[in-house]
C-alpha cells in the first residue's frame, strides 16, 4: 500500500511538471489520491465523500459508462469518477464552476449539482474524447464546438435550450456537422 501511494505522489510530481494538470489548474492533481484529500474509494473507478450515497454513486457511473459504451465507444480504461455532496468537496479537487468536471484522462469529479445521469454521461463523453485524440489536442486544438457540442449532443442533455446560449450554439453546430454526414471518429481539421 505504501509502494502505491508513492507511486501516485510520483505521478502527481510528474503531472505537475510537465504541465498536463493544466487541463483545469494544478489542485486537479489531487485527483491522483482522493482518499487523502477526504474521500473513500469503493473501487478503482468510484470515489465517494459520503459511503452513505454508493448506491446513487454505482448506479450514476453505471448507467453512464454503458450509454457512452454503446452509443458512443469502449473506454480504453475506465474513468475514476469522484462524486462529491459538498461544495468543499468540489472545490478540493476542482475548483468552483460547472456541475462537473473532466480531468484529462486522470478523471472526472461530479460535484453537488452533478448527479444527473446526461451530466455524468457528458463527463463521459469528454474523457473518451482525451483517450481518443490526446488531453492536450482535445483540450488546446479541436473547436470548443466540436468538444462541447459532441458531449452535450451525443449524452442526450434533454435541456432545450442550454442553460447558455454559446453552448447551446455548440450543440447546434455539431449536430449539423454529423447530419452533414461527419463522424466524431474523425474530428475537423
Amino acid at each position: 500500500m505504501a509502494a502505491r501511494a508513492l507511486l501516485r505522489r510520483i505521478i502527481a510530481v510528474a503531472v505537475m511538471a510537465t504541465g498536463l494538470a493544466a487541463c483545469d489548474g494544478l489542485q486537479n492533481v489531487s485527483i491522483l489520491e482522493p482518499e487523502a484529500n477526504g474521500l473513500t474509494c469503493v473501487s478503482e473507478t468510484i470515489c465517494l465523500e459520503r459511503l452513505n450515497d454508493r448506491a446513487e454513486a454505482e448506479a450514476l457511473y453505471s448507467e453512464a459508462a454503458d450509454f457512452v459504451t454503446r452509443r458512443i465507444a469502449p473506454f480504453e480504461t475506465p474513468p475514476r469518477v469522484l462524486f462529491c455532496r459538498t461544495t468543499d468537496c468540489f472545490a478540493r479537487f476542482s475548483g468552483e464552476g460547472p456541475r462537473a468536471v473532466n480531468l484529462g484522462t486522470f478523471g472526472i469529479v461530479v460535484g453537488p449539482r452533478g448527479w444527473i445521469n446526461f451530466i455524468v454521461r457528458h463527463e463521459m463523453i469528454h474523457h473518451v474524447q482525451n483517450e481518443r485524440f490526446g488531453v492536450w489536442r482535445a483540450s488546446q486544438t479541436l473547436p470548443q464546438w466540436y468538444v462541447e457540442g459532441m458531449a452535450y449532443a451525443l449524452s442526450d442533455d434533454p435541456r432545450r435550450p442550454l442553460p447558455s446560449p454559446r453552448i447551446e450554439q455548440y450543440r447546434a453546430q455539431f449536430e449539423a456537422w454529423i447530419a452533414q454526414g461527419n463522424t466524431w471518429q474523425v474530428p475537423p481539421g
